[in-house]
């Protein structure tokens, strides 16, 4: 079996730039207990990377002053730097 050289380069800080677009925020308007608020948005990553990730329904706890207030969900599935989330 023959040895393989991989070069990959980094994400490299994604460029030092990140871009967010579409975002808008509403929320349920309820009180006792039902108020929430959902935020959708796009990030934009530069990924200079040989290495692409794909995957969806990530979804990671959000604490604000360390209460868990609930989550943020991710989507990496366009392979062009692009993060679709929900907040």
């Amino acid at each position: 079996m023959a040895d393989t050289v991989v070069f990959c380069l980094g994400i490299n800080s994604f460029g030092g730039t990140a871009t967010i677009r579409n975002v808008s925020i509403s929320g349920s308007g309820g009180n006792g207990g039902d108020e929430y608020i959902v935020s959708p948005l796009t990030t934009v990553l530069q990924n200079p990377s040989n290495i692409s990730l794909s995957t969806v329904d990530i979804k990671l706890p959000v604490y604000y002053k360390d209460v868990m207030i609930g989550r943020a969900a991710f989507d990496v599935s366009n392979g062009r730097g692009c993060l679709t989330s929900e907040c």
